[in-house]
């Protein structure tokens, strides 16, 4: 039996019974890919071979549905599409082919800068450098550009920025930083730099003084500097430092006698030196001592009605001032002047008290004088002896006369101590040429003055001295 093509509807130009046709080749591969969550990606693949050709797309071998052409955009990644393997089957009717597998790279969105730590302003001193820093975080790499003013600083890509040597023109001077990444930028804060004079050491311009100080007192020094600020002192006393004395001024403890003749002086320092001022001493003087010349008066006998002065001499031998607070009697018939509550005797100086007994009865005196002050002896004790006796019938006469015509009369004196101080006798003047005195104790020496005095009231100095000594009965 034979077989004829004619009529049939499978002759040659069936596909499938020519054995012409060309099965696919895969010619350019799917590339792996890297996008951040949220982002697509994008795989193709190119073939050869007999059309028509058909693709199918799989994700980790699963078909995945509709992704039928010759590139396949996934939706938008996920962090658990990380890793995932793309592969394209391509056919025609003589075959197909499937292409390497690309991956995908799913890493996490990118972060935008965001500045941590912001550059500090600054000061310095002329002809000084600057160093400006920051700290920021986000996706790496990052970027940084310095800006002066405003304007980009050549070179300036780095964390820090070391400004050149400064000028006065630089101060205020404005300094930011730009940090960038693929995400974005942040700026900084500005950071202030200023710009002062160079620095002064510091120099003394009043110099302690020496102090002069009572036993017991203290005493400041003190000392003023200037120089660049902030400036520092430490006091020394004779050339060791004084802890805790780091002021302009010092005051001192309480002195003692030891502290005669110390010598203090200050370190003062800042930045760039030290000086030392010159020295300042402490002189410490013996407080106020009152010495009497005599430690006990004796009057001897007198008569009764009359008196008798004698004196003590006060000196403060020590060596600051003192002050008297009172002066107290005791014995009948005593008084005293010349010293009183209030008297300020400075070192070295003295004052006469004048003790008078003048006493109303017969009797022994038997009492004292005592001086108070704020001297470091506070109290000094004068004896006080005597014998008070009735007057004897003894008189004393004196011959009167005058230098001048214009005399109106005279005054007589009295002392028991040759020299003075004399009492007056007279209470009246007296006009006529003989004065007697009967007031008078057996055994005593008077000392007698007189003076002249004018028509007008003027009296004239003491005449010359006459002693008469009374006899014993």
């Amino acid at each position: 039996m034979g077989l004829t093509s004619a009529g049939s509807p499978y002759g040659r130009n069936s596909t499938s019974s020519t054995g012409t046709d060309s099965p696919p080749t895969i010619t350019t591969q799917p590339i792996s890919q890297p996008v951040a969550v949220g982002q697509t990606a994008t795989f193709s693949v190119t073939a050869s071979g007999t059309a028509p050709l058909s693709y199918q797309w799989r994700k980790n071998g699963t078909v995945i549905s509709g992704a039928t052409s010759v590139t396949y955009t996934t939706p938008v990644t996920a962090t658990s599409d990380n890793g995932s393997q793309f592969t394209a089957v391509v056919s025609n009717a003589a075959g197909n082919a499937t292409s390497n597998a690309a991956t995908l790279t799913v890493t996490a969105a990118a972060v935008p800068p965001s500045i941590a730590t912001q550059p500090a302003s600054q000061t310095v001193t002329v002809g000084q450098t600057t160093t400006f820093s920051v700290t920021a975080s986000g996706t790496a790499p990052l970027s940084y550009q310095w800006r002066k003013n405003g304007t980009v600083i050549s070179g300036a890509t780095s964390a820090t920025y070391t400004t050149p040597v400064t000028t006065t023109s630089d101060n205020g001077s404005q300094f930011t930083a730009v940090v960038s990444n693929a995400a974005g930028n942040a700026t900084s804060n500005a950071a202030t730099r200023t710009v002062t004079a160079a620095a002064v050491p510091p120099s003394i311009a009043t110099q302690p003084a020496s102090q002069t100080v009572t036993v017991g007192q203290t005493t400041t020094f003190s000392v003023t500097a200037s120089g660049t600020a902030p400036l520092s002192y430490q006091w020394r006393k004779n050339g060791t430092a004084i802890s805790g004395a780091t002021s302009v001024t010092y005051t001192t403890p309480v002195t003692a006698p030891s502290d005669n003749g110390s010598q203090f002086a200050v370190a003062v320092s800042n930045s760039i030196g030290t000086v030392t001022s010159s020295t300042a001493t402490l002189t410490v003087k013996a407080a106020g001592q009152l010495a009497a010349n005599t430690t006990n008066l004796s009057y001897g006998n007198v008569s009764v009605g009359s008196n008798s002065i004698l004196t003590v001499t006060l000196t403060n031998v020590g060596g600051s001032s003192i002050s008297i607070a009172n002066v107290t009697l005791s014995g009948a018939g005593v008084s005293a002047n010349g010293v009183s509550s209030g008297l300020i005797l400075a070192a070295g100086g003295s004052a006469v008290l004048n003790v008078t007994f003048a006493p109303f009865a017969a009797g022994n005196l038997n009492g004292t004088v005592t001086i108070t002050s704020n001297a470091t002896n506070p109290t000094v004790t004068i004896s006080l002896l005597g014998t008070a006796v009735q007057p004897g019938s003894h008189l004393v006469t004196l011959g009167l006369s005058a230098n001048s015509s214009s005399s109106a009369g005279f005054n007589i004196y009295r002392s028991s101590v040759s020299g003075g101080p004399y009492t007056k006798l007279n209470s009246s003047l007296i006009t006529v040429a003989m004065y007697t005195d009967s007031n008078v104790s057996a055994g005593q020496t008077y000392f007698y003055v007189g003076t002249s005095v004018g028509s007008q009231g003027t009296k004239s100095s003491y005449s010359n001295e006459v002693s008469v000594t009374i006899p014993t009965p």
